[in-house]
């Protein structure tokens, strides 16, 4: 008879119990190459890794921070990148392209939902100190005169692409 994993199905909660260590450390998920990260400093991030014919070492891709990636959509989006290499597709060059084409605002915005988070460690203050700039002279996200005034002379750079 063949013998029973000892291997746990990763869950919310084992991912919340794991604890920091001195070095970083991973598990594996529940889909082949999906990794669930816990650094140090106690973030804790999903990875894809895998491997492409032009390189020797396998490679990883960032999926996204827990809990703002759950176990479920870590599992959905690790699916969807093994569909896309399996069809060709290398996700780092894909994302290149990707960054060349965003804009300022986009990127700024993107920033604000996935990487400035009380969950990232960052400070509520800090928080609203980096909102505080780029709120109302980037995104012109601001109804003070003297503000509006201001950035109403110059170039609107929200929409600027990064490239």
């Amino acid at each position: 008879m063949g013998q029973k994993s000892k291997a746990k199905k990763l869950t919310d909660a084992i991912c919340r119990s794991l604890n920091r260590l001195d070095k970083a450390y991973s598990t594996p998920g529940d889909y082949p190459g999906l990794e669930f990260m816990v650094r140090p400093s106690g973030v804790k991030t999903w990875y894809y890794q895998y491997r492409t014919k032009n390189k020797k070492y396998p490679l990883r891709k960032k999926i996204g921070r827990y809990p703002v990636i759950g176990v479920v959509e870590a599992i959905k989006r690790a699916k969807v990148l093994s569909t896309k290499i399996y069809n060709g597709e290398d996700p780092k060059e894909a994302e290149k392209i990707d960054i060349l084409n965003l804009q300022l605002g986009e990127a700024i915005r993107n920033y604000y939902r996935e990487e400035l988070t009380t969950i990232n460690q960052y400070s509520p203050k800090t928080i609203e100190a980096i909102k505080g700039v780029f709120g109302p002279w980037i995104l012109r996200n601001t109804y003070n005169k003297d503000i509006l005034d201001r950035v109403a002379k110059v170039e609107d750079i929200q929409y600027k692409k990064l490239s």
